[in-house]
């Protein structure tokens, strides 16, 4: 299978919304079902470059990436060897880190709960 790369502000949007598609456009949900599924489901790997954005909001990242584990799409461990995000200018660094704790945080999450747990 092929390997298919991503970089968010060229291939979705420079100005990423929220959590859910009710909340406006660019959503991560949207992202997650629109892009990110069909990538994962169609490429062995699969490499998401978190550039040329304006900025995340953390609901954002959560759902596009934590939601690919909590809403049952994949495991955690099939992403870990299929899924790479990353960026190149360190100012994205931050959301890369922010991802990966996500998709810890969901792989401890019931799948297809609507939205992650606020303690």
């Amino acid at each position: 299978m092929p390997e298919k790369t991503i970089t968010i502000g060229k291939d979705f949007t420079r100005v990423p919304g929220g959590r859910y598609r009710e909340f406006g456009p660019f959503s991560g949900e949207q992202f997650r079902e629109d892009v990110l599924v069909p990538a994962l489901n169609e490429n062995e790997r699969v490499t998401v470059f978190l550039d040329d954005v304006e900025s995340y909001m953390s609901s954002f990242l959560e759902e596009a990436f934590g939601g690919l584990i909590r809403k049952g799409h994949f495991t955690y461990d099939d992403l870990k060897n299929r899924l790479r995000v990353t960026a190149v200018a360190k100012r994205y660094l931050i959301y890369v880190q922010m991802v990966a704790q996500d998709m810890v945080d969901a792989s401890n999450t019931p799948p297809n709960e609507k939205s992650p747990k606020v303690a």
